[in-house]
């Protein structure tokens, strides 16, 4: 595992961190999984919100929290964005996702997943790790596998 950390004050700074996936997925094969992990208001959703405007979507991005998924079809990619801090979707849905060779997912709770089902392991190519200090910085951590 090689992971690469980054310290941010503003939220515009996280395109720094976006362009960096892109790059890392780019050498990847599809579908592509990133792990999302943060306490609740860490940035989990902004952080997908300012990779989607790096790819160029003109749509506003929100958490999924209440839908599970939300899918944005793109020209070169289909990103899944998927939030199991309530409920987790079901296992076939889950496995279409993953037929999907034009897929970038980004899991939120994914942990919760695991808690319900810990039979199931995903093949995650990433983790974005955020935390939060007292000064309101953030500290991100870019873990590739």
């Amino acid at each position: 595992m090689n992971s690469q950390i980054f310290i941010i004050e503003k939220e515009e700074e996280i395109n720094q961190i976006t362009d960096y996936l892109l790059n890392k997925i780019q050498k990847v094969k599809l579908p592509c999984l990133i792990q999302l992990s943060g306490d609740l208001g860490a940035g989990k959703t902004t952080f997908v919100k300012y990779f989607l405007k790096d790819l160029g979507l003109k749509e506003e991005v929100n958490s999924p929290t209440f839908a599970k998924m939300h899918e944005y079809k793109l020209e070169n990619y289909n990103i899944y964005h998927l939030d199991f801090y309530r409920d987790c979707i079901n296992e076939n849905e889950l496995e279409e996702i993953f037929l999907d060779n034009k897929a970038i997912i980004f899991i939120e709770w994914l942990e919760n997943l695991y808690e319900k089902n810990p039979e199931i392991k995903l093949p995650i190519n990433f983790k974005i790790q955020i935390k939060v200090s007292n000064n309101n910085l953030r500290e991100i951590t870019f873990s590739s596998f």
